[in-house]
């Protein structure tokens, strides 16, 4: 919904990370839910195309619910990016293909992270779009701290002042972002 404009530069580390935080490989089934006009939807393609998996394309009718999860469940899903609001629609039983959760574009719960991490890798991923796609990554689990974790590679990220310097750890600040 907003016109941004960003180098190619940074994907590269988006991309690495990604991958290897994902663990995807040429037998993985990647869903592919996000909008082209939602900037994840590119990392999902990068992530698919540059390990060989499988990108497994939702129609652009099936928004969450039974639908999509039946989806999962028959094409054998194995990693998913997807929005905390979408996989709120589902449940996860029986959901045993599915061993990496991705999910960003608004707030985990920890009730929705109860219900989805055991046995599967869930990570939140947080960046504006303006810093292409995920600027940092945390691997959640239940009963620990939600946070937005480190950096992705190629980026920093410190907390600063009022007048842009460092703030001690558990002090108050605002979140820059830096890098390519």
């Amino acid at each position: 919904p907003k016109g941004v404009v960003v180098t190619h530069a940074s994907l590269r580390g988006v991309l690495d990370s990604a991958v290897e935080l994902y663990g995807v490989t040429s037998a993985s089934r990647f869903l592919h839910i996000c909008s082209p006009s939602f900037d994840p939807s590119v990392l999902e393609w990068m992530v698919a195309f540059s390990t060989g998996a499988r990108l497994v394309i939702v129609p652009s009718d099936v928004i969450g619910g039974p639908d999509l999860a039946e989806i999962l469940l028959s094409e054998k899903v194995t990693h998913s990016i997807i929005t905390p609001a979408v996989l709120g629609t589902m449940d996860a039983d029986g959901m045993d293909d599915l061993e990496v959760l991705s999910v960003g574009g608004d707030v985990t719960t920890p009730e929705l992270l109860a219900r989805w991490a055991p046995g599967r890798r869930y990570f939140n991923g947080y960046g504006p779009t303006e810093t292409t796609i995920i600027s940092s990554y945390a691997e959640l689990e239940p009963g620990r701290p939600i946070t937005i974790g480190s950096p992705v590679r190629g980026t920093a990220a410190p907390v600063l002042d009022g007048r842009l310097r460092p703030v001690p750890v558990a002090v108050a600040g605002e979140l820059y972002l830096a890098g390519e």
